[in-house]
């Protein structure tokens, strides 16, 4: 099944794929979503007819050529014509491979198989990387969302405050236009972050091709990633360079398959004639083989081996590059984890606690407007900020269970909610 294989292919687990989808049903958790995804995208289901295709040509390179059938007849016409002389002769021909063809078509096509497989591995690692950022794009909007409908209550909490205050000479009317415009600001942000929500969700459906009306609620946003999750890790290991590394290899054994190809194949030919004249029957054999004048493939060899140059180039280069890649997204991962846990444990509380001293204060007139809509920005800011922290901790784990083909983790955790 597509399912399993990729499952297989991008190394992880899943306990909720089992499920089949008789008919569309609204999709909450990360995993539900997997499973829709595997069931349903068309990159999936392309790269397993590629896998099968791939098998299909190692069985073709297998099999022997067919032997051929001929039926040659001899003066049947002309000047000998109606003197008994014709002749018939049936024979049977067998192509015969030298020098190991057989053995080394069949290894480069098996390596060739090798190299789809990973091809596979790289694209489930690489679909299951952008689904789980698309997902946290989602729990970042929808965050976002809840930031602003909190935001706005509080600037109509403020706008009444500030009404009756005005009430009863407490403050200028021009305090009470600030509040206004405020809270008209934050209803603008508040339409804004839902309309970026509904953006979020059509393109995390659009992996399974679905429509909004499939989608469920989802769990609230949350990291909660061993910090060593990524340490030990080998480069040799990572799908993109062992791709590469198989390409290597597939270049080598497409050279020894053109060195072989190099020697001509001997076709053998056994058969019967029977001389009409005298209804006598005698045995043909007939051994050939092409002289390599002009032809020994020398321009295949020498192209495959140009080729195996390049794919070493490649190989180094690609280590090189993906080396830098990982460890450009650890340095990212490691300066996020100390800024999540002073947002989360720190600033949070602090700014919180600022604010409902400030509401209270402002509610009592011991401060002004602009006091405490100084505290209600520091306040939203730093939830503001840890949702985007959030977001970025759980994209860069993404990218980086992709790059190393061992993905994230944390799967199966908060981030499921199961």
């Amino acid at each position: 099944m597509i399912k399993e294989l990729l499952l297989v292919l991008a190394g992880i687990t899943c306990t909720c794929c089992s499920a089949v989808y008789a008919a569309p049903k609204k999709v909450h958790t990360i995993n539900e979503l997997i499973d829709r995804t595997i069931s349903e995208s068309p990159l999936i289901q392309a790269q397993s007819a590629q896998l099968k295709a791939a098998d299909a040509r190692v069985l073709q390179s297998t099999l022997l050529p067919n032997p051929q059938a001929a039926v040659e007849l001899e003066n049947f016409g002309g000047d000998l014509n109606g003197t008994r002389l014709s002749e018939t002769t049936y024979t049977l021909s067998q192509p015969i491979l030298l020098g190991g063809k057989i053995s080394s078509r069949t290894n480069a096509s098996n390596v060739a198989a090798k190299v789809v497989k990973m091809q596979a591995q790289q694209l489930g690692n690489k679909v299951l990387s952008q689904l789980v950022t698309s997902f946290a794009a989602v729990q970042r909007d929808k965050e976002f969302l809840s930031i602003a409908e909190q935001d706005t209550t509080i600037a109509t909490e403020v706008l009444s405050a500030a009404k009756t205050k005005l009430k009863f000479g407490g403050v200028l009317k021009g305090e009470v236009t600030r509040a206004k415009v405020g809270l008209e600001n934050r209803m603008i942000a508040l339409r804004l972050a839902s309309s970026e929500l509904i953006v979020s969700k059509t393109q995390l459906v659009a992996f399974w091709m679905g429509n909004l009306a499939e989608f469920g609620d989802v769990p609230e946003q949350s990291w909660n990633s061993s910090e060593k999750a990524f340490d030990s890790l080998d480069i040799d290991e990572f799908p993109v360079v062992m791709l590469q590394k198989l390409q290597l290899i597939a270049a080598k054994a497409n050279h020894a398959l053109a060195r072989v190809n190099r020697i001509p194949d001997l076709t053998a030919q056994a058969g019967v004639r029977q001389f009409e004249e005298t209804d006598d029957t005698t045995f043909v054999a007939m051994l050939s083989i092409p002289i390599p004048l002009f032809n020994t493939n020398q321009g295949n060899i020498l192209a495959a081996k140009h080729s195996i140059r390049a794919a070493e180039q490649l190989y180094r280069n690609t280590k090189i590059n993906i080396q830098a890649q990982f460890d450009s997204l650890i340095q990212r991962r490691k300066a996020l984890i100390p800024q999540y846990k002073q947002l989360k444990t720190v600033l949070l509380s602090e700014s919180n606690k600022a604010l409902k001293q400030m509401k209270e204060a402002y509610s009592a007139g011991r401060v002004g407007y602009l006091d405490l809509a100084d505290a209600q920005r520091a306040y939203f800011d730093v939830k503001t900020q840890l949702a985007i922290t959030i977001f970025t901790l759980n994209k860069t784990e993404a990218e980086l269970g992709a790059l190393s083909g061992t993905f994230m983790k944390n799967i199966n955790g908060d981030m499921n909610n199961e």
